[in-house]
């Protein structure tokens, strides 16, 4: 099936997970391990992209030569980075970029961080919760914008449910997180919740703060 999707529709057609499991072929494990290991795997770039083999190590029935092949991977896409630069112009230009983090089984919020020409200064998720809900102090969302001198910042969280409804909840998050923004002169651009379906702006529904 990976094989059939790299053929056909390219290696962007495949999500993180399965990206993670095409790596992890070669060494003929059980399916419920290597799905087991992609995951934990996944987790880790979520928190920190820079992993080295001993982390790795602390994972369950990994072993040495999975680990190297991970971090020699990792270690590939760092030295040919994207030639291009990325812009965000849109949400669609923003889901673009975060839609990967759609197919997670935890809520996750992310954020992307632009300068004044509307580059992309960094993408990271700040913070991970359960199947249903995810929590994060406000300063949180601004620490590494503020470090990096951003000009605005966009965030997103993904449903695990698929259901794209923005609930109470997020919208009086977005709201917060976007006076807030305001007041740091940081301005939150958009909120996306994303799934497996696709995805919402919060921006678009009216939902941001007015300064």
């Amino acid at each position: 099936m990976k094989k059939d999707k790299i053929r056909y529709s390219g290696p962007s057609a495949l999500d993180d997970y399965e990206i993670i499991c095409t790596l992890l072929e070669p060494f003929c494990l059980e399916e419920g391990f290597e799905k087991r290991i992609a995951g934990e795997i996944a987790k880790m770039l979520d928190r920190n992209r820079n992993i080295y083999v001993a982390k790795l190590m602390a994972i369950e029935g990994m072993r040495e030569e999975i680990a190297s092949v991970v971090v020699a991977a990792i270690e590939l896409s760092r030295r040919w980075p994207r030639s291009r630069i990325r812009k965000i112009a849109n949400s669609d230009d923003a889901y673009s970029e975060i839609r990967h983090y759609a197919t997670r089984e935890q809520e996750q919020i992310i954020v992307i961080a632009i300068n004044g020409a509307k580059e992309i200064l960094f993408s990271e998720v700040v913070a991970l919760g359960s199947a249903s809900c995810c929590y994060i102090n406000p300063r949180d969302i601004f620490t590494d914008a503020v470090r990096s001198r951003a000009r605005a910042i966009i965030i997103a969280h993904n449903h695990p449910s698929s259901s794209l409804e923005a609930s109470d909840a997020d919208i009086k998050f977005t709201k917060r997180i976007s006076y807030l923004g305001s007041m740091l002169g940081i301005p939150l651009l958009d909120h996306l919740i994303i799934s497996k379906d696709g995805y919402v702006s919060l921006g678009k529904l009216g939902h941001l703060q007015n300064p």
